[in-house]
């Protein structure tokens, strides 16, 4: 995973890039910190059990700061395995919110969530 850190006068914003060795198996997650308020993290790519893992860990690095909403931006999101979905919908709280999902994503975790 590559780290870089960009300072600006409203807050931090970090890009976080992590690659997968197979291509169609990657997930770039950039993250957008600013002060005061949600941590926005913009998802594109493929999220399966692979790459769920490295999501989960950032996720959970951000739990614990005062209490901020986290947003997953799925616009760039073009696959979700069922079992992510599954894992998804357990975690999606007030806190962990899902935005701008394309129709068969948003399809799928309304169906998981039954």
């Amino acid at each position: 995973m590559r780290n870089k850190s960009i300072r600006y006068s409203s807050g931090t914003c970090r890009a976080l890039i992590g690659y997968r060795i197979a291509e169609d198996h990657m997930l770039r997650i950039t993250e957008n910190v600013e002060s005061g308020k949600p941590v926005r993290l913009r998802l594109d790519g493929t999220i399966n059990a692979e790459s769920l893992p490295e999501l989960e860990e950032i996720c959970s690095q951000h739990r614990g700061n005062d209490g901020r909403v986290i947003v997953l931006d799925f616009a760039g999101v073009v696959f979700v395995t069922d079992e992510v979905a599954k894992k998804l919908m357990k975690l999606r709280s007030g806190r962990l919110r899902i935005i701008n999902c394309s129709p068969f994503i948003e399809t799928l975790l309304k169906t998981v969530q039954r």
